[in-house]
């Protein structure tokens, strides 16, 4: 693949996450590998498998020796691949490994890209059991070692984020957050002072060409998802208040791809409460459907796009600003006119000319326009920071701000109630329903009512007591829930929140009534466990005086027995 994040990228399948485990652990390399990347992890490897092209070998030898060269260890297993040779080619392939590469296992594979040659499955079969023959019954380094090259390549990736080198920050796949990877991987940064700045906004809206160019930053860009999940970069600053910039690069919302509204409330929410500076990048109109994830996330910064005349949007920025107030989140962020900014089309097509074709594709060129509004906004962008900062007196370092990001991503894990509501309106109108069901509880649930179940229940069974229980439990869920369904009706809830507020109600009656049933039980256990010994306590006596008498003496076994026949009796 092209994309940054994939080329010279390693995955590693561990053996011990195999049904049955495995004793080998398997690393596959992304794109082509570079050579200087390979002189720095190849000692964290005992066997080494080379997938070579036929085509490509020929003409390449010499490139495939610089990187057999590396690995002349003869206690490395090294074996090389020659895949896709023609039937006709076979001999020639053979004689030419024979020639060029005498100590080193080679293995040949025809036509392997033809799925209907019946062949090919010996020849992978063949081929598993050649490797597995070689694999080693030992680690040539010890864990030590291993721990020690890991850290100093980790080293290798932080000075590699010093120049706005993109690290993944959430696994936009699984929605994983590696904590353990990114507080080593941060470490160096620890005590440098880092001002905060996401950029959220619709898919192929921009963002990560605004931080392009904003910042020099090195966010991959393309057409369709180019981010999945959440990115970082650092940049370095000159300023004495804050040495340095974390950018934060999104997944675009709204996207084809993924179809999950859930999930992009979840990055806006997750952008708000991480960073000190959200950027709200739009193309062209302000979707009604992204005002409303906005508002719900508490959010009111919103980039107009396309029309460069602020005055042409106006109409919609103050619906944005007037929405946040109505509901309360004014005092949430700093949300006002001058905060919203338009911005130029990034590219444009070169024009047409009298001798050009129009029939053949126009250069697109960076609008130097765009250029010029980008560094203005920015300046306007840093100085905002400087009055945030002069108010809040702190500037987190990066591992201060991973733990708390940290608690913030566990918290949206663990309470998914934050970013299921539909909009702004539905989390309210929600708050309002269980605001009223608990009131209604409160009165239902009286101080009386408990003492008098607790009287009804007395000198009965447990299982009495149940379907006592029971039967007022049922009587209670069907009054609340018929005084629920006409709050419906006059607040014309949705569906959606009635099927979760009727459940929410029937989960909350039956675990009052589950603590009041064991209350009860508890109680009436203690009544009786207090009737016994008050009318033993006479027997108990007697038993002790008789005992006495008798000059009887008795086991710790055998005084039990005859105290427990006592009662029992």
């Amino acid at each position: 693949m092209s994309s940054i994040y994939f080329q010279n990228t390693i995955d590693i399948d561990f053996g011990y996450s195999f049904l049955p485990r495995r004793s080998t652990n398997i690393a596959d390399a992304h794109g082509s590998m570079m050579k200087n990347l390979f002189e720095q992890i190849h000692e964290l490897f005992d066997r080494f498998i080379i997938h070579v092209e036929y085509k490509f070998l020929l003409p390449h030898i010499d490139r495939v020796q610089e990187f057999l060269h590396v690995i002349q260890n003869n206690e490395k297993f090294r074996l090389i691949i020659i895949r896709d040779v023609p039937t006709n080619e076979y001999d020639r392939c053979s004689n030419f490994l024979s020639s060029n590469l005498k100590d080193i296992n080679t293995f040949i594979l025809p036509d392997v890209a033809n799925q209907n040659n019946k062949q090919n499955k010996h020849f992978i079969l063949t081929l598993r059991d050649k490797i597995w023959e070689n694999i080693p019954t030992q680690c040539r380094h010890n864990e030590t070692y291993l721990k020690t090259k890991l850290e100093h390549l980790m080293n290798i990736k932080y000075k590699q984020h010093l120049p706005g080198f993109p690290f993944e920050i959430v696994d936009g796949d699984n929605f994983y957050f590696p904590y353990s990877f990114l507080f080593e991987a941060l470490k160096p940064f620890c005590n440098h002072r880092t001002l905060v700045i996401s950029v959220i906004g619709p898919q192929n809206s921009g963002k990560s060409t605004l931080l392009n160019y904003m910042f020099g930053t090195l966010f991959d860009v393309r057409d369709g998802r180019c981010t999945r999940g959440i990115y970082g970069s650092f940049v370095k600053t000159n300023r004495t208040d804050f040495e340095y910039i974390l950018l934060i690069d999104t997944e675009g919302l709204l996207s084809i791809e993924r179809e999950d509204p859930e999930f992009d409330r979840r990055i806006v929410l997750f952008c708000l409460a991480v960073s000190h500076i959200v950027l709200v990048n739009m193309v062209g109109e302000v979707s009604t459907t992204l005002q409303s994830m906005l508002t719900l996330c508490t959010d009111s910064l919103e980039k107009m796009g396309a029309d460069l005349n602020i005055e042409n949007n106006r109409a919609a920025i103050d619906r944005i600003i007037s929405d946040l107030k109505k509901f309360g989140l004014g005092e949430s962020i700093d949300i006002r006119k001058e905060t919203f900014h338009t911005l130029p089309s990034a590219y444009k097509k070169e024009g047409q000319t009298l001798i050009s074709n129009a029939k053949l594709p126009k250069a697109v060129k960076t609008a130097p326009e765009f250029i010029e509004c980008v560094q203005s906004l920015c300046g306007e962008i840093i100085h905002s920071a400087e009055s945030y900062l002069d108010r809040v007196k702190e500037c987190l370092d990066p591992l201060q701000w991973l733990s708390s990001s940290k608690t913030i991503f566990d918290t949206l894990q663990k309470f998914s109630d934050l970013t299921y509501y539909q909009d702004i309106y539905e989390r309210r109108l929600d708050d309002e329903i269980r605001e009223h069901i608990r009131n209604d509880l409160t009165k239902i649930f009286s101080a009386d009512f408990r003492d008098g179940l607790i009287i009804e229940s007395s000198h009965k069974t447990e299982q009495e007591i149940h379907e006592l229980f029971l039967s007022k439990q049922n009587k209670i869920q069907e009054t609340a829930r018929e005084n629920l369904r006409a709050l419906f009706k006059l607040l014309k809830v949705p569906d959606t929140l009635r099927r979760r507020t009727e459940q929410f109600l029937s989960v909350q009656i039956i675990e009052m009534f589950n603590a009041l049933q064991t209350s009860t039980i508890a109680v009436n256990e203690r009544e009786r466990v207090k009737l016994i010994v008050r009318n033993g306590e006479g027997d108990l006596q007697k038993l002790i005086q008789d005992v006495i008498q008798s000059g009887q003496q008795m086991s710790i076994q055998e005084a039990s027995t005859q105290f427990n026949r006592m009662f029992d009796n």
